[in-house]
């Protein structure tokens, strides 16, 4: 099931959230001009490398000044929880999946094991993107 099935509205999210993660939740309406065409696929396979969970390439829809846009991104999944190294350090590790995925409207995600990972840096030669769709977004 997506995620989008279970949450179809803001406003529900919103009454699902605690004030503290939607606080948190709201910096990705702001995210700094010096973080486009960022170092997210390094960041994530970064931490991938050396803790385990899942790493995970997405499009994400933007928001703030960002809206309408959908871009590129990589970041990481365990226990319930996002670890994406591009966010502040307070909350790197501590948003949870599901609320992550609707506030992004992600649904197309690329999820990684240790060998899928390593045989898809090895056909590549790069931290990512390594599929299709995303490597024919232009952002």
């Amino acid at each position: 099931m997506k995620f989008k099935d279970i949450f179809t509205t803001t406003s529900k999210l919103e009454k699902k959230l605690s004030k503290k993660e939607l606080k948190d939740l709201k910096l990705f309406e702001a995210i700094p001009k010096e973080n486009m065409g960022g170092d997210c696929y390094q960041q994530a396979l970064n931490y991938f490398n050396m803790n385990d969970c899942d790493l995970v390439h997405g499009l994400v829809s933007g928001q703030g000044a960002l809206t309408g846009i959908v871009y590129n991104h990589a970041w990481c999944e365990n226990k319930g929880k996002i670890i994406d190294m591009t966010l502040p350090k307070d909350i790197q590790k501590s948003i949870p999946i599901d609320a992550y995925y609707a506030l992004g409207k992600i649904e197309i995600t690329y999820k990684y094991n240790r060998e899928s990972a390593n045989e898809k840096m090895v056909e590549y030669g790069t931290y990512g993107p390594w599929e299709k769709d995303l490597i024919n977004n232009r952002y």
